[in-house]
């Protein structure tokens, strides 16, 4: 990867200076305090943003080919649901998982409305303990999720865990760690918010994105298997693609 081979004042500015901050988050912290009072605006922006709408288009439109009918669903950060517009047929039950209280009431009262029944379940990212039966989920849906859960492994673990056999994780996340990601937040989200708060986004992009995009598919690799990962847009470099999506499923043998 290019970022392997950057100085280290550049590399700080496209991936966040993590020599200095690490990527523990540091809940005290006063730049930690304003990006968590100001997150739901940050996300509302990105989201409606022209860049922010093309991501979450090509991330989302992998539902399209995944028939959801009665099946039994966990969502890893559910956010506002703005990929339900792709799915193929109703889910049976949908399980909520968040450590965000607010999304995960956001999330519920969208389901409500569309009559699926909903379980909200609050986790903790430092432990990411999910608290559902061993094999009792069809598929498990994380869209740009896993690049913020600071214990990956056992995420991941649990993951397979709670899966049915041949239950299938549906994800997409920012291709973190590519030249093509952090080139595009300096240009975007680092100049927005240098702009307009007064956050040290150096700091706070280590510890809101603590896992590179190759650190995710190691670990995918390792406890399920992988039935396609795509990268958008599929060039030939992994630096210059923005989003990986894919499905994997669960291995035989958990």
């Amino acid at each position: 990867m290019i970022r392997n081979f950057l100085p280290y004042f550049i590399y700080r500015r496209l991936f966040g200076d993590r020599i200095k901050y690490k990527t523990r988050i540091k809940t005290n912290d006063k730049d930690w305090k304003l990006w968590m009072k100001h997150i739901e605006k940050i996300y509302s922006i990105r989201e409606t943003s022209l860049p922010g709408i093309i991501v979450n288009y090509f991330s989302y439109n992998i539902l399209k080919s995944i028939n959801l009918k009665n099946k039994t669903i966990l969502e890893i950060g559910p956010g506002n649901l703005l990929h339900s517009k792709f799915w193929l047929n109703k889910p049976k039950k949908y399980f909520l998982l968040d450590s965000n209280l607010k999304y995960l009431e956001i999330s519920n009262n969208k389901l409500n409305k569309r009559d699926i029944k909903a379980i909200k379940l609050k986790v903790n990212n430092n432990n990411f303990k999910i608290k559902q039966k061993s094999n009792s989920v069809d598929i498990v849906i994380s869209f740009f999720s896993l690049e913020h859960i600071y214990n990956l492994n056992t995420c991941i673990k649990e993951i397979s865990r709670i899966l049915k056999k041949n239950g299938l994780l549906i994800f997409a996340i920012p291709n973190e760690g590519s030249f093509a990601w952090g080139f595009s937040r300096y240009l975007i989200s680092r100049r927005w918010m240098k702009k307009n708060t007064n956050i040290n986004y150096d700091k706070v992009i280590c510890w809101e994105h603590p896992n590179f995009a190759t650190r995710i598919i190691q670990s995918l690799d390792k406890n399920l298997v992988r039935i396609k990962v795509n990268k958008v847009p599929n060039l030939y470099f992994d630096d210059f693609s923005l989003i990986i999506k894919g499905v994997y499923k669960k291995k035989s043998f958990n």
